[in-house]
């Protein structure tokens, strides 16, 4: 391998700065060999189901060494050499000719599944013959050279389909020429390339380029553009195949779906794009996509005329005074809950540890059944201080009593003195056990009311775990009584809903769904508009509407379900219904 080692080596510094360009190294590489091997020439096929390519051909630079390729068909030890090649692999094989004494090497290696790549050289008998192993360099380079010829074009190709999305998303006809002018050029390798618009006369405009943006019509290179465009456009008419060829490096390419410069309203001038650099089949799908993009933003603003216009204006009129006279339900949006009216938050009534809970969620209570047990080893603590000071006392007591009974008389003031005292210390003690004794009997919570326990299991995951005095633990709801709907109304549309209320209309209709269940709409009407102004979960300013439920099998609702609620504030002319906030964005505009 060092002889393809070397020759590797002097194509990559050959190479320089091309050295990333698989085909300008593949070619350098055989230019190597060529010189390397003293051969006369040097030709590179693939061979595979179908008719042989030739991929490359060489020539030795030396004088006199000169010699035409051989067809494969023609070349016996060609077909022998890559039927070899596919069951067993690389093959080298020598062959020499003994009427003119030349030289036949041909290496050969699969380059993919089918396909064989075959180098030949000939040369003099004394041509050196090649390595093993040179087959599979000439594959992989070969592979190497394939590998970014595809990626290129993958990248050509992503090139324009993102230009054609970007065509077809331009929300207007600025957007689209500032496109079309700009990215044209950089998808296609033109150096610069101008968009042009027809004017009145047969005339044409140059409107941007690429990298400039908008054209300065006063200069001389866009008078010079449009002479172009008004010369090419002089073959109206004419099917384009390819765009026609104007000065040297200058091509024009009119802009529509048929490819022709009638109708055409729009016109591409390219510049510095020989006659084999430009892909013409990919630039005429380029042109009919930007011809379709520009014909259906420029359809959105054509004027009406005349008749047209008039029956637009009658027609806006009479929408108008339909609107004024024809009255509509005004309807105000509002979302909120469902819940029962008779429903209790139970806390924790004192800091401690939850040790049991009872019930699951769900569970019907009757009023005073326990839910869950606390402990407390403060209240513990403070209660059995009580006690011991307690039985003190009440022991002291009792001795200053058995002194006087038995006439001790000396110290007879002392005594009523401390009896005095110690008998307010019990009194006292006693009020404490007694606070106490009440503080101990409510570490065990019972349910407030009759009704179903909710949060039982956001409760038990509290079990073993200290809670504060205050801290929410589960709430019981009386299903079976009444239900309300507490709905959240924005500050913008109270005044509706409070000036319906003011005017008599307190059954206005409420129209309800639940969110879990948006197939059936609840029915409702009344409700009592709260006082006070509170901070929404979106940092709106909102006020609740109580609506109260009659009727309806309310209780196997869950409570606390979130709704969608319409409410009735009256009728209105329907032009105020439709543009209704627009309304009061005028109204507000022109008082303040």
């Amino acid at each position: 391998m060092a002889q393809a080692a070397a020759c590797l080596s002097r194509a990559a510094a050959e190479c320089g700065d091309a050295a990333d360009n698989s085909r300008r190294l593949l070619f350098c590489f055989l230019t190597q060999l060529l010189e390397e091997c003293g051969a006369d020439g040097l030709h590179v096929w693939e061979f595979s189901g179908a008719e042989p390519v030739l991929v490359y051909a060489l020539q030795s630079a030396a004088p006199g060494k000169t010699r035409e390729a051989a067809k494969p068909a023609e070349t016996g030890l060609l077909g022998s050499v890559v039927s070899r090649s596919i069951s067993e692999g690389a093959v080298t094989e020598r062959r020499v000719d003994g009427a003119s004494g030349s030289v036949t090497i041909v290496v050969a290696a699969e380059l993919v599944a089918g396909v064989v790549l075959a180098t030949e050289m000939i040369g003099p008998s004394d041509m050196l013959a090649p390595e093993s192993g040179l087959g599979e360099v000439l594959a992989d380079l070969r592979r190497r050279e394939l590998t970014g010829e595809y990626r290129k074009v993958r990248h050509l190709l992503r090139g324009r389909e993102l230009l054609l999305g970007r065509l077809h998303s331009a929300e207007s006809v600025g957007d689209l020429e500032k496109i079309a002018g700009g990215e044209f050029g950089a998808v296609f390798g033109c150096r610069r390339v101008v968009l042009c618009r027809r004017c009145g006369g047969g005339r044409w405009q140059a409107i941007t380029a690429a990298g400039q943006g908008e054209v300065n019509r006063r200069s001389e290179a866009a008078a010079e553009v449009e002479r172009d465009v008004l010369a090419a456009s002089g073959q109206a008419g004419r099917v384009v195949a390819g765009p026609p060829l104007l000065r040297t490096g200058c091509r024009v390419v009119p802009v529509s779906v048929n490819g022709n410069w009638q109708g055409a309203q729009l016109a591409l001038h390219i510049e510095n794009s020989g006659p084999g650099d430009l892909d013409e089949g990919g630039l005429l799908q380029a042109t009919r996509n930007l011809a379709l993009a520009y014909d259906r933003l420029s359809g959105t603003r054509r004027r009406v005329s005349g008749r047209g216009r008039q029956l637009l204006w009658w027609s806006a009129a009479a929408l108008l005074l339909i609107g004024l006279l024809l009255p509509q339900e005004l309807r105000i949006a509002a979302d909120g809950v469902l819940q029962p009216v008779e429903r209790q938050t139970v806390c924790a009534p004192e800091s401690g540890q939850v040790e049991i809970i009872e019930g699951a969620e769900g569970r019907e209570l009757l009023a005073g059944d326990r839910l869950l047990v606390l402990r407390s080893d403060e209240l513990q603590l403070q209660a059995e201080r009580v006690l011991g000071e307690l039985a003190a006392a009440q022991a002291r007591l009792a001795a200053i009593e058995s002194l006087r009974s038995a006439g001790e008389t000396a110290e007879a003031g002392l005594l009523n003195s401390e009896q005095a005292e110690l008998t307010a210390r019990v009194l006292s003690l006693q009020r404490q056990r007694e606070i106490l004794e009440r503080r101990m009997a409510g570490l065990t919570v019972r349910a407030p009311l009759a009704g179903r326990l909710l949060g039982a299991e956001f409760a038990r995951r509290l079990v073993g775990r200290p809670v504060q005095r205050g801290q929410r633990l589960c709430e019981v709801v009386n299903t079976g009584g009444r239900w309300e709907l507490k709905l959240r109304i924005a500050e913008r549309d109270v005044g509706y809903v409070s000036t319906a209320s003011l005017s008599g209309d307190q059954k206005r209709p409420v129209a309800f769904l639940l969110e879990a269940d948006p197939g059936k709409t609840w029915q409702a009407s009344g409700g009592v508009l709260g006082s006070a102004v509170e901070l929404g979960s979106r940092g709106n300013l909102e006020t609740e509407l109580t609506v109260p439920l009659e009727g309806g099998d309310w209780c196997e609702l869950r409570p606390g379900s979130g709704v969608k609620a319409v409410i009735s504030c009256g009728r209105q002319p329907a032009v105020y219904v439709w543009f209704r906030r627009l309304f009061e964005t005028l109204y507000r505009a022109s008082v303040f």
